[in-house]
């Protein structure tokens, strides 16, 4: 495993350590399991929900409890990176909604918030309108038939969250008169 981790082949390390873990479960030989899963979250496929989940799997809901704020806090040590739609998903599962938040809003892209909004409306919507507010500001600087598109479809997703329909309306108004001669954008806008 740890020539092919060297050589760049992750997938051979994934068909390793499946491969060593099902021998370790038909020996019925839990430490190992327990470490090797422990390895391969932390070394191997770091932050993999995966491997998260059956890491949780092995510990009493009590042992668990103790124990995953260290398995987080050191996942998070090397700042979000590659793996960070997987932190994500470890968020939603131990509902660490304040982390998850912070975790969406270093990626202000309305493709990621709205991934993760069902998770955080009912604490942060009111700063997700407010995100999806500026993604708006920031896209009705450049012109576009695609990128007007873009505006529409955000703006029209915007109304379906609280205060979102006068916020909206608000914004149309205000680009009507300052975009008055995008004539694409305007159509796009009257659709909203």
């Amino acid at each position: 495993m740890s020539i092919a981790l060297k050589q760049g082949y992750c997938g051979t390390v994934t068909y390793y350590i499946e491969e060593l873990l099902s021998i370790y479960e038909k020996q019925n030989d839990n430490e190992k399991y327990k470490d090797l899963v422990q390895e391969t979250l932390f070394k191997y496929s770091r932050a993999s929900f995966k491997y998260y989940k059956k890491l949780k799997e092995l510990y009493t809901k009590e042992q668990w409890n103790n124990k995953r704020d260290s398995i987080i806090k050191n996942l998070e040590s090397d700042g979000e990176g590659y793996h960070r739609d997987d932190l994500r998903q470890i968020y939603i599962e131990e509902q660490y909604y304040d982390k998850l938040f912070k975790s969406v809003m270093t990626t202000p892209l309305f493709e990621i918030i709205v991934r993760y909004e069902k998770y955080l409306k009912k604490d942060f919507e009111k700063q997700l309108l407010e995100q999806y507010r500026k993604i708006v500001e920031e896209k009705s600087r450049f012109t576009g038939k695609k990128n007007y598109e873009e505006i529409r479809k955000i703006l029209q997703h915007m109304k379906t969250l609280k205060n979102g329909e006068k916020l909206v309306e608000k914004m149309i108004e205000e680009y009507k008169i300052k975009y008055a001669n995008r004539r694409l954008m305007l159509e796009e806008l009257n659709k909203v």
